[in-house]
């Protein structure tokens, strides 16, 4: 039997469920998320504030605007820049908040007054 070769492992796809729609444009800008947030995962809902920093939603003076696009990791006493969605389809449940925290209908129609729809994947 022939052995084979020249084929390798180079990397692997995992499904996602965070972007559920085309309906809309998907697109990416960079944030400045605020020092302390420590480690964000992509799919974390980010309020800014007034001076156009980030934090996760659910902060106090933070106003729902965006979704981060990758991980993020903010070092204490740092602010860190991360590619964030600013608009487009999105599944509901595959957000993340400030634990504790509920997003509101004010959260939700922040997100849609800026271009990022939510929607639920069943």
């Amino acid at each position: 039997m022939a052995k084979v070769t020249g084929r390798e492992n180079v990397g692997e796809t995992r499904p996602e469920m965070l972007v559920i729609g085309t309906k809309h444009p998907l697109d990416v800008c960079h944030v400045r998320i605020a020092a302390g947030q420590g480690k964000l995962v992509k799919g974390t809902v980010l309020g800014e504030n007034d001076g156009g920093e980030c934090c996760i939603l659910g902060t106090d003076g933070y106003t729902a605007a965006y979704i981060l696009a990758e991980d993020a990791d903010g070092a204490e006493g740092e602010s860190v820049v991360a590619p964030a969605y600013r608009c487009g389809d999105f599944n509901r449940g595959a957000l993340k908040v400030k634990e504790g925290y509920e997003m509101t209908a004010a959260d939700v129609a922040a997100l849609r007054n800026g271009g990022i729809y939510l929607g639920n994947v069943m």
